[in-house]
């Protein structure tokens, strides 16, 4: 919600208090509403938005005029412990008033988390009367958000009482409580993980594994993550696992897990270095969350471009020109090579047989699918029942069964980080391709900020970088950039992603969000929409075979009256710029800060990472030294 959020003044403590009907393994109903009717507004929403909406003077301010077509609207956000089996929403509202004699029609939309609910509703009554329509399929678990909007019609609308009667499986499942199991002693690692997960056995396995490998802290909440948060701020860790079944880490998980893990303190970073953790079934996630060996990174392979010298050997082969790969021998340069129009064999047999480290692709993608030729007409790696498989353009199939560990970076590829049940592909990789760790986007990628930025962190920095902390600074820049570049864009969120079935959401959020530039939008848009899959402290580093693009070293030393200084020393090993601003995490969390004077770059430094901000030209052997102060935050 924008910054014109007004906060409920009920909130869900005291909707979730009221009794069950039956036992706790009935059915039970809630209402959530927003009422007008006595002159004043009642709700229990957790937050109500009014987007040019006045209490209406013709009625005693006893309902809402909307009168501004395209842009009247009234937003209510809910936030739901576990989805309802089902929900109705009541709106008792009419066109005009029952004392304005030429009536006339009103047109309403209705969206429920971004989905067109009802796209054109005539509301032609004269009188108040009440409408009901069936919603539940579009509410789940965890933040919701409604919206009722003005889009048509020759009179005002007036809005009485709107109302969501939800029906949950039961009492007991409503349950707003979170436990905190703690750990062994002092721990940096949290698992946290829902209810009816926690209450699997082979799913609480998982969550075991970690606990005894990290000693971890577990932090159990009712099914909708962000009711995890107030625990996950007093814990503070390093790092946090978020473990899920596979129909529980969808895209507004992924959402949801980015905008909660910005919010553990005041400042606009993200908190933890965080993962989700999941699998096709339990064993499948335990094997990843029993790994303890650490992944270096020296064969790549791929279906797009890579940078071989990163490397000490790999192959990949090219989606735009057809019939050409490129391979890097152990000691070699690389070579441009030919190799067969359908490279579907050939890439499977990267997987099987030259067991690489790390393998990208880029192009067109979605939750079920990778079509490998980007310009030209290619095979595609398929998923079925958890395998992974390419299908030629023959219809040939080939089984991937890659056993060796690895990470995966589809950096390019729409969707293929979403995780919309156990048939998606990222669940696929896992299983049958060997993915330990992988990023992806979880919805259509247009603007690619975000994806485009992991590798050159994890490669660039040539070993210093997991590939956890990569794709954590790889966000923090983005935040970074966004305010210093947008001030006052941090503010803004995206419920909206369907780009696919609406071909003008892009231009309407636009409008919406009163952006200033393309790169403004762009930059949101990526924001939330990539997720993380693995144990985050789980390293993967690349072996260090070039320089890394720059040289950096932080320092720490005492600074008096218990004060530590750090200094980031940074010297350019690349001809042209940075892809992304240096960083560094700091060793631990620091608090009070007070940054030095830099003359050629400009420190940003949060409790746990500092990232410098080149000015004027950067050439090889440009060299910068930033430095701060603070204090060791408890």
């Amino acid at each position: 919600m924008s910054a014109r959020t007004v906060l409920a003044s009920a909130l869900l403590a005291a909707v979730w208090s009221m009794p069950a009907r039956a036992g706790d393994d009935d059915p039970v109903e809630k209402t959530f509403h927003l009422d007008f009717s006595s002159g004043s507004r009642s709700t229990n929403f957790d937050a109500v938005e009014l987007d040019r909406v006045i209490p209406n003077a013709q009625d005693r301010k006893a309902s809402l005029l909307f009168r501004v077509v395209g842009s009247s609207a009234v937003r209510v956000q809910l936030k739901l412990p576990e989805a309802p089996v089902s929900a109705v929403l009541a709106l008792e509202h009419l066109s005009s008033g029952g004392e304005v004699p030429h009536g006339g029609e009103s047109v309403i939309a209705v969206s429920v988390n971004g989905y067109e609910a009802i796209q054109r509703w005539d509301v032609g009554c004269r009188v108040f009367s009440v409408d009901r329509v069936q919603i539940g399929k579009y509410l789940a678990a965890g933040t919701n958000v409604l919206e009722v909007k003005m889009v048509g019609g020759r009179t005002c609308y007036w809005l009485r009482k709107l109302e969501i009667a939800c029906v949950f499986s039961s009492a007991a499942a409503l349950d707003p409580r979170v436990e905190r199991i703690p750990a062994q002693g002092k721990s940096a690692y949290a698992v946290v993980v829902g209810r009816g997960t926690h209450a699997d056995p082979g799913w609480r396995q998982v969550v075991d594994a970690l606990v005894e490998k990290y000693q971890a802290v577990v932090i159990v909440h009712p099914g909708a993550v962000e009711f995890a948060r107030d625990e996950l701020a007093a814990v503070r860790p390093r790092h946090a696992c978020f473990v899920g079944r596979p129909q529980e880490v969808g895209r507004r998980f992924v959402v949801a897990v980015h905008r909660m893990t910005r919010t553990l303190d005041a400042d606009p970073w993200t908190d933890v270095i965080w993962g989700i953790l999941t699998g096709f079934r339990a064993e499948d996630a335990l094997a990843i969350a029993s790994d303890r060996t650490p992944l270096e990174v020296k064969r790549a392979a791929g279906g797009c471009g890579i940078e071989l010298e990163s490397f000490t050997e790999g192959a990949w082969y090219s989606e735009c020109e057809q019939g050409v790969m490129h391979e890097r021998l152990r000691g070699k340069p690389a070579e441009k090579k030919t190799c067969a129009p359908d490279t579907t064999g050939a890439l499977v047999r990267e997987l099987n047989e030259n067991r690489p480290d790390l393998f990208v692709t880029s192009g067109h993608a979605t939750e079920r699918d990778w079509q490998i030729g980007y310009s030209y007409k290619n095979g595609q790696f398929r998923c079925a029942a958890g395998q992974l498989f390419g299908l030629d353009l023959a219809g040939k199939r080939f089984d991937i069964r890659s056993t060796n560990p690895k990470v995966y970076c589809p950096w390019g590829n729409c969707l293929m980080g979403h995780i919309d049940g156990p048939e998606a592909m990222a669940i696929a990789w896992m299983k049958t391709g060997g993915v330990r760790q992988m990023f992806g986007y979880v919805v259509s990628t247009w603007y690619g900020a975000m994806g485009t930025g992991v590798l050159p962190y994890f490669l660039g920095s040539q070993g210093r970088l997991t590939l956890a902390e990569s794709f954590f600074l790889s966000n923090q820049a983005l935040l970074e950039r966004l305010e210093r570049e947008f001030p006052g864009s941090l503010s803004k969120s995206i419920d909206q992603f369907h780009i696919e079935a609406d071909k003008e959401l892009i231009q309407r959020l636009a409008r919406q969000l009163r952006v200033r530039s393309r790169d403004e939008l762009g930059l949101l848009w990526d924001r939330d929409t990539v997720a993380f899959y693995g144990d985050p402290a789980w390293e993967a580093r690349v072996a260090r075979v070039r320089e890394p693009d720059f040289e950096g070293e932080l320092t720490a030393s005492e600074a008096g009256d218990g004060r530590i200084r750090f200094v980031f020393r940074v010297k350019a090993n690349v001809e042209k710029g940075f892809a992304r601003p240096p960083a560094a995490l700091l060793p631990h969390r620091i608090a009070e800060v007070k940054v030095e004077p830099c003359e050629n770059a400009d420190l940003t430094v949060a409790d746990d990472f500092v990232l410098l901000r080149p000015r004027g030209t950067i050439t090889k052997g440009w060299e910068a030294r930033a430095a701060c102060t603070g204090r060791k935050a408890e």
